[in-house]
């Protein structure tokens, strides 16, 4: 951008000179700018701020040097910015860095929602590893509302992720956390419900496993059999049938699923909860 740099003496008449009583005193530099008209100045060099820019002088009576004006810092109210600052170039750079801080700042967003959801599926991966879903057949459901009840005494224990009582099946399906919760102990928390009958009353269940080689009584036999030498095991029922076992256990006990499936494939009888 260019500029013009005008010279002022400051007598009425003579060359240079402005009608203003501001500038009839002492001379006086004038910056203007000769290619942007809105950028225009008429405000003495004096109070200008200009930053190291070197202006060349084209006065039409008075000619000054090239020369380079030295940097100034804003003084006060009545000193502003010079038009150097606002020039078309410094304007383009600066909207160019602004916009860059824009995409990085968004960059840094959305890598970081990407670490976050990255975090999220490896906990859901490790919750799903630890989460075991099992199907308990429920003995002692008076009525409809008996399968409410269970649910709310269960729901509330620690390490079980969610319960749902089919009143029509009478099959409890569980998620629990077998570290903190095992097999047997939601047996145990099934039993210790207050039934809503009274004290004559007891809620029970039997483990139910799925074992598609259950295909004929010799098989259920063997099946029964392993499972017995289990601790913790109190009885166990076969259903060739449906290639259903059912295991029931005693009061009190560690015993988790994995024990169960592990007797049962030593035996060479493919079992798995469901």
């Amino acid at each position: 951008m260019r500029w013009h740099v005008e010279r002022t003496d400051g007598g009425p008449g003579r060359p240079g000179a402005h009608s203003s009583k501001q500038f009839r005193h002492g001379p006086k530099l004038f910056i203007r700018t000769l290619d942007a008209p809105w950028l225009r100045t008429d405000r003495p060099y004096a109070n200008a701020f200009v930053s190291g820019s070197k202006i060349a002088t084209v006065a039409k009576h008075t000619a000054v040097r090239s020369r380079t004006f030295p940097a100034r810092r804003h003084a006060g109210p009545g000193h502003t910015k010079s038009p150097i600052a606002f020039s078309p170039d410094n304007r383009k750079r600066e909207v160019i860095m602004r916009i860059s801080f824009v995409i990085a700042g968004a960059m840094s967003i959305v890598a970081s929602l990407l670490a976050a959801s990255a975090q999220a599926d490896d906990g859901a991966k490790a919750d799903a590893k630890k989460t075991t879903s099992a199907t308990y057949v429920m003995t002692g459901l008076h009525c409809p509302a008996c399968t409410q009840v269970v649910e709310r005494s269960l729901s509330a224990a620690p390490g079980i992720k969610s319960i749902k009582v089919d009143w029509n099946t009478k099959n409890a399906k569980v998620e629990f956390d077998e570290s903190k919760v095992p097999a047997q102990k939601v047996s145990e928390l099934i039993a210790a419900t207050s039934h809503m009958m009274g004290s004559s009353m007891h809620y029970g269940s039997w483990l139910a496993l799925k074992a598609p080689d259950l295909k004929d009584e010799a098989t259920g036999k063997k099946a029964k059999e392993v499972l017995g030498k289990v601790a913790g095991v109190t009885a166990a029922q076969a259903f060739p049938a449906q290639h259903i076992i059912e295991v029931q256990f005693a009061s009190e006990g560690k015993t988790t699923t994995g024990d169960l499936i592990d007797a049962l494939s030593g035996a060479g009888i493919k079992a798995e909860t469901y």
